[in-house]
């Protein structure tokens, strides 16, 4: 990669780079408690999941821009921060890899 190309890609948003437009999802449902910045937190069902984020479903969405804490399992806690919202769907993009390998596998 180029000097130019690795200036873009630290602007991708929030100085994770980012090599490709939409990283590879995930198919998964899990159900994990969220924090919000008001203090209140949710349980929230998460539909997809990425290395850089994840799609989620909730009776009260937050706000584009909100920031949130959400603890998967043994994975631990990924502060991110709200990209879009739209009805009962949102998308968090985290400011920390989340470790996909990790997660545990379903059985077959």
């Amino acid at each position: 990669m180029d000097a130019q190309n690795d200036s873009q890609a630290g602007q991708a948003g929030f100085g994770m780079p980012r090599t490709h437009a939409r990283d590879t999802r995930f198919n998964i449902r899990l159900k994990v408690p969220m924090e919000r910045d008001n203090g209140m937190s949710e349980t929230i069902c998460i539909e997809n999941l990425s290395i850089w984020g994840f799609q989620a479903t909730c009776h009260f969405p937050p706000e584009v821009g909100e920031a949130v804490i959400v603890t998967i399992g043994d994975l631990g806690e990924f502060e991110g921060v709200v990209r879009w919202q739209r009805d009962y769907r949102f998308g968090v993009h985290t400011f920390e890899k989340i470790d996909i390998q990790a997660l545990p596998k379903a059985p077959n």
